[in-house]
């Protein structure tokens, strides 16, 4: 049979089956749809820290909720930098929910340095900045910029004289780390943090996201470079530099996608006031992670392009709709394992998008339309023979004939 016997449509159903049965996403809005699920898991965990943390008084809790609406929307409210220019409202919120963001992560600073730096500059900073919040008028921006790069200096500073003084005690470990470059190399590091706000804060979007790049490099092994080892050694080290640079660009999506998810909670946080509006507020700033961790997946797919296992399914699925287009007895076949996964699918739960397409494109093939509940009604008594022709088999050592066989056939 020759391929122009298929009209296009028909060529396009025939392939939708083939991935389905190799496991290839044929819904590709699927990942999209993942954004909201993912928000609501992230939301909960933080809801339950929430509510560990505020156990013994949750009406004291409400009421810090409620103190730091009002902190957030006198910050965010007082912006007037771009009034009277066009947009300038929009502006000046958004002004002001950046101004409330570096006030938040000022405090965290504060609080983190206070006990670990030992500069005189820095707490010097702090003691000074601590007087400072809440003041009408504080620039938390440039008050943020200020410690951090006070501690970034503070880091060279102590970096220099240990790199001396282990150069003076004929130290191992730094011989071999000069020898290698790797102390130029931190050394290189620790300068740029020191001179450049840019690289201060790139470095401080990856340090503050470990714990996504931990777990999103851990779904990538699992998923990717095991799988990706199963069909051998050479595919296996190239997907592991594919999930490495993924996850990379996943993490950068997720920095800056919460950096302005984070401003954006905040401006319209503000404009729905309350405890209310800090909740919606922070679910928009995980909005903005998990979206931006997406458009950069994205972007690092269309470079590196899709992964070894997937590579491997698209190859099986494309000779699968080659053979089912040649021999009709080929296309029998593949819409029988497709009526059988999705009977299978069906017996154990809610349909996906992918089984959905397949369904259709099942109906239009066949010319009829499937009883879900029929195919599943028949594929558990598939199961329920299978498990009888075991126990027959482990009692005679025969066993029968039990193939699945839907109720309809393809015909030419």
């Amino acid at each position: 049979m020759s391929f122009n016997t298929f009209s296009v449509e028909q060529t396009k159903l025939i392939n939708n089956l083939s991935k389905y049965v190799t496991g290839v996403s044929i819904d590709k809005t699927g990942e999209a749809s993942m954004i909201l699920p993912g928000v609501a898991l992230m939301g909960g965990v933080q809801g339950g820290i929430w509510a560990w943390q505020n156990r013994k008084d949750y009406k004291g809790g409400f009421q810090k909720l409620k103190q730091q609406a009002t902190e957030r929307g006198n910050i965010v409210n007082a912006a007037n930098k771009y009034s009277g220019q066009k947009f300038g409202n929009l502006k000046n919120k958004w002004e002001g929910a950046t101004q409330y963001t570096a006030k938040e992560e000022l405090e965290a600073t504060m609080q983190r340095l206070k006990n670990k730096s030992t500069d005189p500059r820095v707490q010097n900073l702090i003691n000074t900045y601590s007087h400072r919040i809440g003041q009408a008028g504080t620039d938390y921006k440039i008050l943020l910029n200020n410690l951090e790069k006070a501690q970034a200096k503070a880091n060279l500073a102590q970096y220099g004289t240990r790199v001396t003084n282990e150069r003076s005690t004929g130290s191992y470990f730094r011989k071999f780390k000069d020898k290698t470059g790797l102390t130029k190399v931190s050394f290189m590091n620790k300068k740029l943090m020191s001179s450049s706000k840019g690289y201060r804060k790139f470095i401080k979007g990856v340090k503050g996201n470990a714990g996504f790049a931990a777990f999103s490099l851990g779904v990538g092994v699992l998923t990717e470079v095991i799988p990706s080892f199963k069909l051998g050694a050479e595919k296996g080290f190239k997907q592991i530099g594919k999930t490495a640079f993924k996850t990379g660009c996943e993490v950068a999506g997720w920095a800056a996608g919460s950096a302005v998810g984070a401003k954006a909670g905040a401006a319209i946080g503000t404009m729905v006031g309350g405890p209310v509006g800090t909740i919606i507020g922070g679910a928009i700033g995980l909005v903005g992670g998990f979206l931006g961790s997406l458009l950069f997946s994205k972007a690092a797919d269309k470079i590196v392009g899709p992964s070894e296992v997937e590579k491997a399914q698209l190859e099986q699925a494309q000779a699968i709709k080659k053979e089912a287009m040649r021999d009709f007895n080929q296309l029998d076949t593949l819409t029988q394992e497709a009526y059988l996964q999705l009977a299978e699918h069906a017996a154990s739960g809610k349909l996906s998008e992918d089984d959905l397409i397949a369904k259709k494109s099942l109906e239009q093939i066949i010319g009829a339309e499937i009883d879900i509940d029929e195919a599943v009604k028949q594929y558990k008594e598939l199961l329920k023979m299978q498990s009888e022709q075991n126990s027959q088999f482990q009692t005679s050592n025969t066993s029968t004939d039990t193939r699945y066989e839907p109720k309809f056939r393809y015909s030419a």
